[in-house]
């Protein structure tokens, strides 16, 4: 598939409609994330709108099922048993019960497709009910995607901030549709 072809799935109109919708909805929200993170709201809304079609398709595999089994599948099972401790200490915690803990087929979950490792590292409970909710609290997901940014160096330049984009998945054609994205939705 081509850079085009990807752009042309990816950022439909109707992709473009919902997030500027979106983004009138939850701008007081947005503003006050954006504000204590330094991620413009746009890119917020343009990640979540990517990911997972602003929580409509955030995926309805077990997420401690599926890294069991890719725990044992050979290719990466270091990294995936990682992953299942990971996920392991997210119930522990108490942020979600087992049988709510959904994502895709890989393991990543909630709203923001955060792995359990990123979560652990960049989840966060904005909205200070003592549960870092990246599933179902609109203030822990867009807080969580803005701090994963933060923390892994946005700042004013588009440059840089394209290879952040690229820290969360190393397509280019992510990160590009990323970009153009936010920047139809902030328009």
């Amino acid at each position: 598939m081509t850079q085009e072809q990807y752009l042309a799935r990816v950022i439909s109109d109707q992709r473009i409609m919902r997030g500027r919708e979106l983004f009138a909805e939850h701008r007081p929200l947005l503003d006050e994330v954006s504000g204590k993170y330094g991620v413009p709201p746009q890119y917020i809304v343009a990640l979540w709108g990517i990911e997972t079609s602003y929580g409509d398709n955030t995926g309805g595999f077990s997420v401690v099922e599926s890294l069991a089994t890719l725990a044992y599948d050979g290719r990466r099972s270091e990294y995936f048993r990682g992953e299942l401790i990971n996920a392991l200490k997210i119930l522990d915690g108490g942020h979600i019960a087992a049988y709510d803990m959904s994502g895709s087929w890989a393991g990543a979950m909630g709203q923001c497709q955060f792995m359990p490792g990123s979560f652990l590292s960049y989840a966060e409970d904005y909205d200070g009910d003592g549960r870092r909710d990246i599933w179902d609290t609109q203030a822990d997901i867009f807080a969580s995607i803005a701090n994963y940014l933060r923390q892994n160096g946005w700042n004013a330049d588009r440059d840089n901030n394209f290879n952040v984009l690229l820290k969360w998945n190393r397509s280019r054609y992510f990160a590009t549709a990323v970009m153009q994205l936010a920047d139809s939705i902030g328009k």
